[in-house]
């Protein structure tokens, strides 16, 4: 029975010639034929080797795609967070506070200058209600649609009401049109 050292050695040859033959078969564009030709060995072991590697390949693949995956979602509720509290906030009343002046032009009796006096101010300030910006409805929504694309999830396209009558009512499509 080999030695715990030669298992090693063994084991990493074998890294080594799997990562060889992914090389030479990516990179190179050589056939199992070739590929075991050149590394000495069977092409029965040449096509195990791929299929390791591939394997190793496909689950590092799908766990980076995951990774990824899950920090668009984040960024997307983010985004969907900061559009609803915009949308919060364009809802507000608009106030606006404006002021006007009221001046004199004088001449300073020392300098024999022109000057600029203030006399008197009225302060004006006015409230305006707003029914708020339904451009931060629609990214909000955008939001949620583009996390549902990430997640497989289909919103759907048809929506069925039963229990009434015979036949149940099926709505298309159905399109809601928000005041601006």
């Amino acid at each position: 029975m080999p030695s715990n050292r030669v298992r090693k050695l063994q084991e990493d040859a074998r890294l080594q010639r799997r990562d060889e033959a992914w090389r030479l078969r990516t990179e190179g564009r050589l056939t199992q034929v070739q590929i075991a030709e050149q590394l000495g060995v069977h092409q029965t072991t040449i096509l195990r080797d791929l299929r390791w590697v591939a394997e190793r390949v496909d689950a590092e693949l799908v766990k980076t795609a995951t990774t990824h995956r899950a920090m668009q979602i984040t960024q997307l509720e983010i985004a969907y967070r900061e559009a609803m509290a915009a949308w919060e906030a364009s809802k507000q009343p608009k106030r606006r506070v404006t002021e006007n002046k009221q001046r004199e032009v004088r001449i300073n009796a020392l300098s024999g200058q022109e000057e600029a006096i203030t006399t008197g101010s009225n302060v004006i300030t006015s409230v305006a209600e707003s029914t708020g910006n339904v451009a931060y409805l629609n990214a909000a929504r955008g939001a949620l649609s583009d996390i549902r694309d990430l997640l497989g999830i289909e919103a759907p396209k048809e929506l069925l009401v039963g229990g009434m009558a015979e036949k149940p009512l099926i709505f298309t499509d159905v399109i809601v049109e928000l005041p601006e």
